[in-house]
């Protein structure tokens, strides 16, 4: 949406109500009970889905997915196919259908695919339901950080499996890590 007419439905609506003590986090469900109103969905629906489904499926990992789902060999039930697409078709999913991929995955897909997806960093073992509520992570925040820069150590080639991951994290929080040119990338990744 564009920043001037948020601007102004801001504007208009701190006009119309006159009160000093509106927060943000009020002017922005006001916003988005009159987006939801225009296209005739009930505001409650919004928060309903935002409340039940607080994983974030960012584009990136929607191609990931729908990459790996495509590359599979084996056949897969039509729950398991409509998992997927419950999936690939929402930017937010519920905690139940990502439990459910993961075993999905374990089944059609090789355990460093797995990991890579899962963002397993070795910390909380080698379950990737486990590591589900990485999901619930923006990109710009201290822990998308991570979670971004395991994926990358796993598609780099650097480590293959949970327990590798973290015994390269620890070597650059210990400062032990061996110097190579995509060691040192890394090392810079959670230094800064």
């Amino acid at each position: 949406m564009d920043s001037q007419l948020c601007l102004n439905v801001f504007t208009r609506e701190m006009e119309q109500h006159d009160n000093p003590h509106l927060t943000f986090e009020t002017l922005v469900l006001r916003l988005l009970k009159r987006v939801s109103h225009s296209f005739h969905l009930p505001c409650s629906h919004v928060l309903e889905v935002s409340r039940q489904a607080p994983y974030l499926m960012d584009p990136h990992l929607h191609q990931d997915l729908l990459h790996i789902w495509t590359l599979r060999s084996k056949h897969a039930t039509l729950d398991e196919q409509h998992c997927v697409e419950r999936i690939l078709d929402r930017d937010n999913v519920r905690s139940s259908d990502l439990i459910k991929l993961a075993s999905i995955l374990q089944k059609i897909s090789d355990p460093k695919t797995v990991y890579e997806f899962f963002a397993m960093d070795g910390y909380q073992g080698e379950d990737p339901k486990k590591y589900i509520d990485l999901f619930r992570y923006e990109a710009e925040e201290a822990r998308g950080k991570h979670v971004r820069a395991v994926r990358q150590l796993y598609r780099s080639g650097l480590v293959q499996t949970p327990h590798e991951c973290r015994s390269f994290l620890e070597s650059i929080f210990e400062g032990t890590c061996p110097e190579s040119r995509e060691k040192k990338f890394f090392r810079e990744i959670y230094i800064i």
